[in-house]
């Protein structure tokens, strides 16, 4: 089985005695792949214990060059992140692991808002700060194949452990503003100097959530 699972022995044994840290994408899909159990059900022990009949997840994981996201016929499973980027004053990063996944039509990310299906990712927003574009709670996806701010349009912002989604206007001076869509919230704006402090996660691209 750690054959099958592209793992060693040692490490499938730590996973399965529960000793050893929760498994990121690359064993349990390992995993899934060696025994036909789904990623959800190894993840979390809920939902279908085993694929539908005749989904093709074995010749899927072994054509994929990036095991995540996967793709499935029409669908993209973007993977959730078990992050909160808060659209207030920051939320602190204590986990970047894969919780579960978010299933997408893969024509629509690629021809509609324009994302690389194996670029992107998904996580929540916390806060009021983006109110009224993105509300508390909403999924946003990412475009993680962007690591520098390119335009004036919303990013994931790390500020330190700090996780942040705001609107970022270029500046002419080099510098850029850091807006808050809800205008309860002052902007802030960063000089050239500072801005080597602010690592870019991503651009986002688009969000959902309940009305």
């Amino acid at each position: 089985m750690a054959e099958r699972a592209k793992m060693s022995e040692s490490y499938l044994s730590t996973l399965m005695s529960q000793k050893g840290s929760r498994p990121t994408i690359d064993p349990l899909l390992g995993i899934a792949h060696a025994t036909g159990f789904t990623i959800a059900w190894l993840a979390t022990g809920e939902g279908p214990k085993r694929s539908i009949e005749n989904e093709p997840w074995r010749a899927m994981l072994d054509e994929l060059d990036d095991p995540a996201p996967a793709l499935l016929g029409h669908m993209t499973f973007l993977p959730r992140y078990d992050v909160q980027a808060s659209a207030g004053s920051g939320a602190v990063v204590h986990s970047e692991q894969i919780v579960d996944f978010v299933a997408f039509n893969t024509t629509w990310l690629r021809q509609t808002i324009g994302v690389d299906p194996k670029r992107a990712g998904v996580i929540t927003a916390v806060g009021d700060s983006m109110y009224p574009t993105i509300a508390d709670g909403d999924i946003l996806i990412i475009d993680l194949s962007i690591d520098r701010v390119l335009d004036n349009a919303i990013y994931a912002l790390r500020f330190g452990d700090a996780l942040s989604v705001k609107r970022v206007q270029l500046r002419p001076t080099g510098g850029l503003r850091i807006i808050s869509d809800n205008a309860k919230y002052a902007p802030d704006e960063l000089g050239a100097d500072s801005i080597r402090d602010l690592h870019v996660v991503g651009r986002i691209i688009w969000h959902g959530g309940v009305m």
